[in-house]
């Protein structure tokens, strides 16, 4: 609360601080923090800022790679990865661990990344 005589154009005199500036946005202009995008102005962050967002479900290795089209065999490979489905670290992942550890081939690791982002966008979606 201010009195009356500290509202505009009054305020922070008689070394009292004004109330606190907000800035005007312009409508669908993203935000930022730190250089990422938080969203437009009155909406929640980002899912994507949030990694927790694809790993909250119970979707099993399993039926991700069902509905994916995924063989077994790519299936004990990314088991052999400790893939969860939505892990993001996938996407990060160096050449040497997914075709020397994991086994995959360039085109076979490609086909798997699109399974990946697109269940990670079905996840975000509430479309899963």
């Amino acid at each position: 609360y201010y009195p009356p005589y500290m509202h505009p154009p009054y305020a922070g005199a008689f070394g009292y601080p004004g109330p606190p500036y907000h800035p005007p946005t312009q409508p669908g202009h993203a935000q930022t923090f730190g250089g990422q995008p938080i969203g437009l102005p009155g909406e929640p962050p980002s899912a994507s800022l949030s990694p927790s967002v694809t790993m909250s479900h119970k979707v099993t290795l399993s039926n991700f790679c069902i509905k994916y089209f995924i063989s077994d065999t790519d299936q004990a490979k990314l088991a052999t990865l400790k893939y969860r489905p939505g892990n993001h670290a996938v996407e990060t992942l160096e050449e040497k661990e997914w075709c020397e550890v994991g086994q995959f081939s360039k085109l076979g690791w490609q086909s798997f990344l699109t399974a990946h982002r697109k269940f990670c966008m079905a996840i975000k979606a509430g479309t899963w």
